[in-house]
């Protein structure tokens, strides 16, 4: 691969992190763009790479934020549980094609990614700290596991449900202390949901039998 690179590019190849799972590569990131041909009910909402990246364009002014481009092999693209770790889609209009080369779809990217950033203005205001996937991927963790506490998810629907929860926060853009929060919220739920199913199971115990004679 680093034969291939250009001579100003070879310090990327050099520097590239390998990591073995898509929440672990996702983890640092802010905010990411997920790139698919498909749609589908369960999916992102469809926009192009321009108009995706005129939304990018003014958190990536921020030198705060941590903007990641997620593209998937060319023979199969990105898997609906990919996605998950998405705040952004994007699908390049074609005419024919169902999707383009890998590098084609790379360029066109970048190349959006930059124009878009080349209009905005810095802010002189405090930048926001944004939630990253880290906190994002644990804030989800202790939702999932509040909402089956109380039996709205379960085996059957869990998927459909926190996918589409997902699609609902990732459109707030959270920051890292509501992130925080949505999380004690949900830890303190199944603190008392826990300690009540414990303490009524205390209270059955502690009444004696009914005498029957």
């Amino acid at each position: 691969m680093l034969k291939m690179a250009t001579h100003k590019a070879s310090h990327l190849i050099r520097e590239m992190r390998l990591v073995k799972t898509t929440r672990e590569a996702a983890e640092p990131f802010h905010f990411i763009v997920g790139t698919t041909a498909r749609q589908g009910r369960l999916r992102l909402r469809k926009n192009t790479p321009r108009l995706v990246m005129e939304k990018i364009g003014p958190l990536a002014a921020d030198p705060a934020n941590r903007i990641g481009l997620m593209f998937g092999p060319e023979n199969t693209g990105l898997t609906n549980e990919d996605l998950d770790y998405c705040q952004f889609s994007s699908t390049i209009p074609t005419a024919d094609f169902s999707s383009l080369n890998l590098a084609q779809a790379v360029a066109i990217h970048c190349y959006e990614l930059y124009m878009a950033t080349g209009t905005v203005l810095p802010k002189s205001s405090a930048s926001v700290e944004y939630a990253n996937s880290f906190d994002i991927e644990g804030m989800y963790g202790h939702v999932t596991e509040a909402l089956s506490e109380v039996t709205f998810l379960d085996d059957a629907n869990q998927i459909y449900w926190m996918r589409s929860i997902r699609q609902f926060l990732g459109r707030v853009q959270l920051t890292k202390k509501e992130a925080s929060l949505i999380r004690g919220i949900c830890r303190k739920f199944l603190w008392h949901s826990r300690n009540r199913i414990a303490g009524n199971r205390t209270d059955t115990e502690a009444v004696p039998p009914p005498d029957n004679r």
